[in-house]
């Protein structure tokens, strides 16, 4: 497990350090307005996944590590819901842009299609420990990424429009969907099975499995996006393309839980000796709290000039913002590896409550603080919710760890 979790840890670190610089590159060069716009496209898509998927592929590599379905079954069933869903999805967002016509409404929609068929592709590649195969195309998706905008930049002699990254994004999304689909389809070792009765069976039992999951994660997801969409409707997409790029700085924090969780998740469903994985979960809370507490001492001191040195003074205001999310942004590194060992002893419904908790929190303080404060305001709603579900977590966690350390 630890290799893994180093081996991901390093290819999630490389596609970041290269995202990254691709993100400053599409910021100086569209602009705050642009980056909104951009911004949008991407956030679209995600919320009508998180929305609707029920967390079906994302939980369905549980059945697959337990041998509770083998990987054609769930893969039948999975591009049963993947098709459903993209239909699904496609015909809420032309009949909302009947009544209030959207910008770049064609790749949108392509976007759905690609990044819900990359949601169904990652987890498998885990399932059947094709976890190197994941980590290079995580890395690749970074590098294409970053060879076409400055491809552009060099065409058109520094000068991008939004629909031009747009098309960038979803070339790379196509590239590594077809890799990432080879490399499941060579484990295939039988036909796979669309009768609809035998499928329909499936995908209850999975469904079953993922409530928990599902609500959880999109209370987690509204809670991470719910501010985006308030300052989209009132400060509009100038203040969006400012607020997205603090999030996404400050959530480069989580590479660290991210990585664990990515191996955490299928190693604890398949193993029988959880007193170890709880160790080692909590010697990693406490290196995840301790480089924290230096990130933010640091992010107090050296932020202000750094966002001016890479973004231009038209960011500067993403330096107050980080320095608001930080400390919500540590405890939720926390809860992402906590919340992997809930779903990995099979009990995902234990970060339920928290998530709802700290998502009515965040949806009743944004109402009035992003009018009154704007994206200072929708910051602060968000530390604020963090911290609450943070703390709930911890202690369901301390709870459950005395219960498995008796035994």
């Amino acid at each position: 497990m630890i290799k893994n979790i180093i081996k991901t840890f390093f290819s999630n670190t490389g596609s970041i350090i290269i995202n990254f610089i691709t993100s400053i590159i599409i910021a100086r060069v569209l602009g705050p307005e642009g980056n909104g716009y951009l911004t949008s496209v991407i956030l679209i898509p995600n919320t009508l996944y998180i929305l609707f998927s029920g967390q079906y592929f994302a939980d369905s590599l549980y059945f697959i590590r337990k041998k509770i379905y083998s990987l054609e079954e769930v893969l039948a069933s999975s591009l049963i819901i993947y098709f459903a869903l993209g239909v699904m999805e496609t015909i809420i967002i032309l009949g909302y842009s009947i009544f209030s016509p959207m910008d770049n409404l064609i790749y949108i929609i392509i976007m759905i299609f690609m990044l819900n068929l990359n949601f169904l592709i990652m987890p498998i590649l885990i399932a059947i420990e094709k976890i190197g195969t994941k980590n290079i195309l995580t890395v690749l998706a970074a590098v294409l990424n970053i060879c076409q905008v400055l491809l552009l930049l060099l065409i058109f002699k520094g000068n991008l429009n939004v629909e031009q990254v747009i098309i960038t994004q979803l070339v790379t999304f196509v590239i590594t969907n077809l890799l990432g689909a080879y490399a499941i389809l060579k484990n295939i070792n039988t036909k796979l099975n669309f009768q609809l009765k035998k499928n329909i069976s499936i995908i209850k039992t999975i469904f079953h499995f993922t409530k928990s999951c599902y609500i959880s994660n999109l209370a987690n997801y509204l809670n991470f996006r719910l501010d985006q969409w308030f300052i989209m409707a009132i400060n509009g997409v100038y203040s969006l393309g400012i607020y997205s790029v603090a999030v996404n700085l400050s959530e480069k924090f989580w590479i660290i839980p991210d990585s664990i969780s990515t191996i955490l998740y299928p190693e604890v469903a398949s193993s029988n000796d959880h007193k170890k994985i709880i160790k080692g979960i909590n010697k990693t809370i406490c290196i995840s709290i301790g480089l924290g507490v230096l990130g933010w001492v640091m992010a107090l001191i050296l932020l202000d000039p750094i966002i001016l040195f890479l973004y231009s003074d038209k960011y500067l205001a993403v330096s107050k913002l980080i320095k608001i999310l930080f400390p919500g942004i540590v405890l939720f590194a926390i809860v992402k590896i906590i919340t992997s060992f809930f779903s990995g002893i099979g009990k995902p419904e234990l970060r339920v409550k928290g998530a709802i908790v700290g998502t009515l929190v965040n949806l009743l303080l944004n109402i009035p603080l992003i009018p009154a404060y704007g994206i200072n305001g929708a910051a602060f709603a968000t530390l604020i919710s963090y911290t609450i579900y943070g703390i709930w977590i911890i202690i369901t966690y301390h709870k459950v760890v005395k219960e498995y350390t008796k035994i």
